[in-house]
Parts: structure tokens; sequence; C-alpha cells
């Protein structure tokens, strides 16, 4: 008998990937590592799949950081046209106004930093030469389908924390100041704002507001009251992340990758500052991330949520356990006392990120950690009822 779903998690480093299985239709939950072409990650993503590529139907990147996509990009590169999907939908995270201007302003500080050098169309303009795309941004209340198996988007929001705004609207402001004295970033920020892949279809998704934060959401019984109170948690938890200067050693929940503007042999003067500002985008962003769930509790798939909205997200699953936990932020980030038990939570790590991997361990008693750098490829299967690790 065939598995009704499976997840296979695989081993690409300093990143993310993990193929997902219903029935004859197959999805790939992320794909890329850090500071990498994202073409290792497509071999080693390839060599997984073997005939099964060609049943590819949805990939869905939960995250705009490029060790979420980039194995996604070189894939159809990489492959045999032969071997390919002849049509699939590619599902990301909903942004809303601000949020879409945050996120292109990061990826294109990315696209003009030589050791990166992302631009902002490279993955639907990758796969639209090879089948045809369907993009498909995706809000909280959101649910799609592969095979027979639902998900439901439980994250991002539609309506973001004003005290998130105010910070993103601040680094934004600082970034344009930037861009006026520096003609190549304010070419990328021009590119990015008017051809970016994320901001796909943003529009309509945004638009079809179902009332999900106010109702089952987040944002769910709050009064005005409750409401200033998570304006305060936000603007703590980003003047903590962002604004206040902490040792690598010292950081609890920020983004561990090597920074952006990193080499000091890139000649280009404002660079402490395109560092320090790619930064505070790349914590903005993580907020942002796509979490997926099945109904029946078999996944939780968290992205890189990190801090307060990993706080809020926490107090509102329907759920006190899952049977397979996709750790946040590759398990290098602390979580709330309200997190959910698994039965196995697994760490997306590779060098970098297994030596911060006890700030998952030490705050997530309820479950049994799986660290893929120490394991290697990991995977899971269930059947009508019940689950089957190996």
């Amino acid at each position: 008998m065939k598995p009704a779903l499976s997840l296979q998690v695989l081993n690409v480093g300093d990143g993310a990937c993990s193929v997902l299985k219903a029935g004859d239709e197959t999805g790939i939950l992320d794909c890329g590592s850090w500071r990498s072409s994202g073409e290792q990650e497509a071999r080693v993503l390839m060599a997984a799949l073997g005939r099964r590529l060609k049943n590819v139907s949805t990939l869905i990147v939960s995250h705009f950081d490029a060790d979420h996509w980039r194995g996604l990009q070189a894939l159809p590169r990489l492959a045999r046209p032969e071997v390919l999907p002849d049509r699939v939908s590619i599902r990301y995270p909903g942004l809303p106004k601000l949020a879409r201007q945050t996120v292109m302003a990061y990826i294109a500080l990315k696209s003009i930093d030589g050791a990166v050098s992302v631009r902002a169309l490279d993955l639907l303009d990758a796969w639209r030469p090879v089948a045809a795309v369907t993009p498909q941004p995706l809000f909280a209340g959101d649910v799609f389908t592969l095979g027979a198996e639902s998900f439901m988007v439980l994250w991002p929001p539609r309506h973001l924390p004003n005290s998130w705004s105010v910070a993103a609207r601040r680094t934004l402001d600082e970034l344009e100041r930037v861009a006026a004295r520096l003609p190549v970033l304010r070419r990328a920020l021009d590119d990015a704002y008017s051809h970016a892949w994320p901001q796909t279809d943003q529009i309509a998704a945004a638009a079809r507001d179902n009332g999900y934060d106010q109702l089952h959401g987040y944002l769910a019984d709050l009064d005005e009251a409750g409401v200033a109170e998570l304006n305060a948690e936000v603007e703590e938890d980003l003047r903590a992340e962002i604004d206040s200067p902490q040792s690598e050693e010292g950081r609890d929940a920020g983004d561990t990758h090597t920074p952006l503007f990193a080499d000091d042999s890139q000649d280009r003067p404002d660079r402490p500052q395109l560092r320090k500002l790619a930064e505070r985008l790349g914590i903005l962003n993580n907020h942002l991330s796509l979490v997926l769930a099945t109904p029946q509790g078999r996944i939780l798939a968290l992205g890189d949520l990190q801090g307060w909205s990993l706080n809020r997200l926490a107090g509102t699953l329907e759920r006190s356990q899952y049977k397979v936990v996709l750790a946040p932020h590759h398990g290098t980030v602390k979580v709330p006392s309200t997190f959910p038990a698994a039965e196995v939570c697994v760490l997306q790590n590779g060098p970098s990120h297994f030596e911060r991997r006890t700030r998952h361990e030490s705050t997530h008693s309820g479950c049994y950690p799986v660290s893929i750098e120490h394991f290697g490829h990991w995977a899971a299967c269930w059947r009508r009822k019940g689950a089957r690790p190996s």
C-alpha cells in the first residue's frame, strides 16, 4: 500500500530542502543553502527525486532568503527538459504592501553583494521556459492541496502590527538615503520594486481578506489593550534584534547566517552601513515566513519564524502536539513555552547552524530532536493510520 503522505528532509548543508509526496503528486518545500549558487542543492534534490521529478506539481518557498530557493532556481537549468514537469505551481508567502517593499529591498541588497548576487526575478524566470507556471502568494487562512492531502497556511498574516511597520519604514527610509549616493543600489532597488517575483499576484491575494487574522489568527479576541500589548511586544523584540549591538555569540534570535557585505575585499565605502541594513531587513523578512500544517497534525513547517511572530503563532495553534515539526530558523532560535510538542523535531542545519542547535533543544523539551547535519537525509511516511519514521 502506498503511503498517504511522505516527508523526506534532505541534507543540503546550511539551508533547507524537503520533499513531500501525496499519492501521485510531489511537492518541494524549499531548496537551497547559504552563499551557494544552488547547483549542489539541486543535484541533491534531483538524486532524491529520481523519476518522481516529472510528478512535481508544487514548489513551496517558505521564506525569501536565497538558502530557501536558489536550488529550486537552479533545478530546471541542470535537469534534462524531458524529465521536468509540464506545469508547476510556485507558492510563497503573501505580503502586505509595506512587507512587499521590505522583501524587495532585501533582495536588492543581495543582488549587489558580489558573494551572493541574487536577482529579483530569478526563480520565475528559470521555470517559465520549461513549464507552465502558476504563482500563488499565500496568507494565513488559505488552504492548498497536494494530491489528496490538504495543507493549511497559518502564517504570514494579512495585517502586520503597527510597530513592525514602523521598524520597516525606518529601515527603508535609511536605505533610500544610502541609495541616493550609491547608483548601483538605486538601480537594484528600482529593478526589485518593478520586477521582483515575490511581488507577483500579491495585490490580488492581499485583497482577498477572509478575516482570518481577527477570527482565528494572532489578532483574534484582542481588544484595544491587547493590541497595545502586542505592539509593545513587537517593538521590544525588534529593538533587541535590530537596534541593540550584540556579538554573534550573544545573539539569541537574529539572522545567524554569514552577513551580507561581510567580505572586507569588497571595495564599497558604504559596506558597513549596507551590512547593517541587510541584517535589519533580513530579520524583518524572517517574520514573514510561510508556516504550513496538515489538518491531521502530521506536519508543522515553520520556515524562519522567530521572536514575536513565533510567540504569537504558537499561541494560536489548535494542536498541542504534532508528529513532525520542521524547526523554525533551522533550529537556531529559542521557542516559547507555548510551542507544541512533537514526536520528532527536525533541525535543518549544516555545519554553521549545527553549532547553534542548543537554542532550540534547550527550550523545546517536548520532542525528539533530529539534526540533519548529524543524521543526514531523514524521512517519515504516513499510511491511513499512524506514522512510520525512518
